[in-house]
């Protein structure tokens, strides 16, 4: 019997221009940024990858992390005042797309 495994849903998200720029920033440098003795944080490359090609879909799980990433970096000392407008706003659009995350 064969087990095979359906891919995790992903849906769309309308952002703007500076908006998708943030996501990448944001994920660049989640991934240029992690320790080298930990595993890759795959999350944030498959959504650089997506964003790259021009298709701003998430899985919920990676909404989530994205969503964790981005209050992150808005809470940073020196983030400047609007990327944190923008920040905020994505974070906003994945919690009424995807809903809140369970145990935030």
């Amino acid at each position: 019997m064969s087990s095979a495994r359906n891919p995790p849903k992903s849906t769309g998200l309308t952002l703007s221009r500076g908006e998708l720029w943030l996501v990448h920033h944001v994920m660049v440098e989640r991934l240029t940024g992690h320790d080298e003795d930990d595993p890759q944080p795959w999350w944030a490359l498959n959504i650089a990858r997506k964003l790259e090609a021009g298709e701003p879909t998430l899985t919920t799980f990676e909404a989530w992390r994205l969503r964790r990433d981005l209050l992150d970096y808005a809470e940073r000392d020196g983030t400047p005042v609007s990327d944190v407008a923008q920040a905020q706003a994505i974070v906003d659009q994945l919690e009424s797309t995807f809903g809140r995350v369970p145990l935030s």
